[in-house]
């Protein structure tokens, strides 16, 4: 199907389509201040996800909390919370595998717990958006910005099947 041809029409949240050249050049612009967290929940919002999967981890937890209000509100169909980030990163490829349009968050040591899940997610193909907040890995805990977790997620052994991942969105704090 050709994407024009949505151009107009609703999706099934009721939310239209509409062409990116009009966004980017002819709407009317209004200044705004959003911290990272709130515009990670606007791009959702916009974004129609069928499936949000969460496990709160300091700085992203903020982020997963406003993406929960996007569920309550009706513009995620559905959200869960995992029970470990390794769980979280299986119940994204799960959602994948069945056809809906996943997202989740994680940061620091969470990446590293799910590293296992990433190079499956490449293999399969699996069009699943992630934001990696980043933050610092070493003991003790530490909350200070780092991208070591980008390091790893780069390499290419952790992005088996494609030469580079399709989409990571890093944000620091």
């Amino acid at each position: 199907m050709d994407s024009h041809s949505v151009i107009g029409t609703k999706n099934k949240k009721g939310q239209v389509y509409t062409d990116p050249h009009h966004l980017f050049f002819e709407a009317p612009r209004i200044p705004s201040f959003y911290t990272g967290s709130e515009v990670i929940k606007e791009a959702i919002r916009r974004a129609s996800v069928d499936l949000m999967v969460a496990y709160p981890i300091t700085p992203q937890s903020e982020a997963a909390a406003l993406i929960g209000e996007l569920y309550a509100e009706g513009y995620v169909t559905d959200y869960m919370r995992g029970e470990n980030e390794f769980g979280v990163m299986s119940e994204c490829a799960g959602g994948s595998f069945g056809g809906a349009r996943v997202f989740t968050t994680t940061a620091g040591p969470g990446t590293m717990r799910a590293m296992e899940n990433f190079p499956m997610w490449s293999g399969a193909r699996l069009p699943i958006e992630m934001i990696v907040t980043c933050r610092g890995i070493n003991s003790p805990l530490s909350i200070q910005p780092d991208t070591l977790e980008i390091y790893y997620l780069l390499r290419p052994a952790c992005w088996s099947g494609t030469p580079r991942p399709r989409r990571i969105f890093m944000t620091g704090f």
